[in-house]
This record gives structure tokens, C-alpha cells and sequence, in this order.
């Protein structure tokens, strides 16, 4: 699991604070580029980060800023085993829906 990988779980807690794009995530974790690139598409394909939105360097090339699907990830050890609960970050889409689906379901007044 991507969790129990340092450098995945480093660019992930880098990306719960905030959304970044690869040389940033370069700077602020160390590795190099090439891991940071296989380590997001990694994390991508498991769905825990995804591309927030694309933006352009002073030289004009286009880059994509990524952001974690994840708010908090809780870990318990118990006598029986280990527990993993995984709490998703709310989006506006998210949001928006929630709350489509929440006016959907509240009759009208009169």
C-alpha cells in the first residue's frame, strides 16, 4: 500500500496541506524528479491524489498541480488486527452534490 511507502506517504502529507506541483514537491521532499513523477502516478492510480488544475511556469510551459484525495487517514491497532479508516477531502463537486442530493430530498413548503 502507498501509505507504507516513505517517499509516497511524504508527497502525500505534502499534498494534504496543500496542492503543488512536481518541482515544488522536488524542493519541499528531496527526491528526485523521476521518483516524484512514478511515486504521483502511483498514487494517482490508486486514487489517493489527483490533478487539480494545470498551470503555466514564467517560461510558459504547462504543468500539473496535484492535490490529495484524502483528508485524514486513521490507524488503529487492535488485538485482532489493524483497522484503516480513510476520511476523502470534500471538493466542490462533492460538496455541490451533497447538497443537491440533501434540497432533493426535502419536500417543498407551502
Amino acid at each position: 500500500m502507498a501509505l507504507g511507502d516513505p517517499p509516497s506517504r511524504q508527497i502525500l502529507l505534502e499534498l494534504v496541506a496543500r496542492e503543488q506541483d512536481v518541482h515544488s514537491l522536488v524542493i519541499r521532499t528531496g527526491l528526485p524528479q523521476s521518483s516524484v513523477y512514478r511515486k504521483l502516478k502511483e498514487l494517482e492510480a490508486n486514487e489517493l491524489v489527483r490533478v487539480s488544475r494545470y498551470a503555466f511556469t514564467e517560461e510558459g510551459r504547462k504543468v500539473e498541480v496535484y492535490r490529495s484525495r484524502l483528508r485524514e487517514v486513521r490507524i488503529e491497532l487492535r488485538s485482532g488486527g489493524l483497522k484503516v479508516e480513510v476520511i476523502p477531502a470534500e471538493d466542490s463537486a462533492y460538496r455541490l452534490g451533497r447538497m443537491w442530493e440533501q434540497l432533493r430530498g426535502v419536500e417543498a413548503v407551502e
